[in-house]
């Protein structure tokens, strides 16, 4: 959080982005990130599924690119998850760091803790998708060989 901040501020300090930018990720952050505030419960939890998806992806991402043979293999093993994730909108606490880092610099409709409102479910979500949906099953699965290498 504290480097999504220090990159956040150097961003805001160039002075690189438009005021067109600024609305775009107003918008995108009120819509699309901080929507559930008004759900209660049921947001934290839409949150938190949304984080279990983003981090199943990244996770069968990564998971499909070490484990293809080939570069066609690696990239279509990225591609096709990473596209997923982008399409589905899905909450990512480490991507949302960085919509919030500049967002809190722009965006007057939420104070600063608010934002880890959207953070907490998503990380709860992003260690659910990715340790048990993802490490823990393929390891359940690849069991024997990871025995037998250890010996």
């Amino acid at each position: 959080m504290i480097g999504a901040l220090f990159v956040g501020t150097l961003i805001v300090l160039s002075k690189s982005l438009s005021p067109e930018f600024f609305q775009d990720l107003n918008y995108y952050i009120n819509h699309n990130k901080m929507s559930f505030l008004s759900d209660g419960a049921w947001g934290f939890f839409e949150i938190m599924i949304s984080g279990i998806l983003a981090n199943w992806l990244i996770g069968m991402a990564a998971f499909l690119t070490t484990a293809a043979r080939d570069i066609t293999g690696k990239i279509i093993g990225t591609l096709l998850p990473v596209i997923l994730f982008v399409a589905g909108n899905f909450q990512h606490s480490a991507a949302n760091m960085g919509y919030f880092s500049i967002g809190i610099f722009s965006n007057h409709t939420f104070d600063w803790y608010q934002f880890f409102y959207n953070l907490i479910p998503a990380s709860i979500g992003n260690i659910i998708g990715g340790a048990i949906m993802v490490a823990l099953l393929f390891s359940f699965a690849y069991n024997d060989e990871i025995q037998n290498k250890i010996k």
